[in-house]
């Protein structure tokens, strides 16, 4: 719409700029202003019937607060580091006296609430696996990564 409607104008403007003053050239350009502010700056692009179809399917639904996890059971660091070894399988399988899953941090974050690190060390407390498993309080996977 926008430059359908300002096509003219700007050939008008091209025309006169070769044998004419400056001032009619700005006066095209604000005949132009304001053919364009008559015009609906909405843009109505596409097929409008379609995409309120798509929209019905899949509406927006702003996310609710507080963190995702709310009101799920939670779990102490023990039983998430079972959850983690469990999880990690055969990356953590280091073998006898090397697979002691601990926690080497935590926080908190307003998206997953309590988060936990854990990691795989030996009995002397020296690491054994260059991954870190995050694992949010109810016992989810959030993230696994190497050091």
């Amino acid at each position: 719409k926008f430059a359908k409607t300002a096509l003219p104008y700007i050939e008008q403007m091209r025309h006169k700029s070769v044998d004419s003053s400056i001032s009619d050239v700005q006066q095209v350009s604000t005949e132009m202003e304001e053919a364009l502010s008559q015009l609906d700056s909405v843009s109505t692009y596409g097929n409008k019937a379609f995409n309120e179809f798509l929209y019905n399917q899949n509406p927006y639904i702003p996310p609710k607060p507080g963190t995702v996890f709310a009101g799920e059971t939670t779990y102490k660091a023990t039983e998430l580091a079972a959850k983690a070894k469990i999880f990690m399988g055969e990356a953590w399988n280091k073998g006898a006296g090397k697979q002691f899953v601990h926690m080497s941090s935590g926080g908190s974050s307003p998206q997953y609430g309590e988060v936990m690190d854990f990691n795989l060390s030996d009995n002397n407390g020296k690491s054994t696996s260059s991954y870190t498993a995050t694992l949010s309080k109810s016992g989810h996977v959030l993230q696994v990564t190497s050091n």
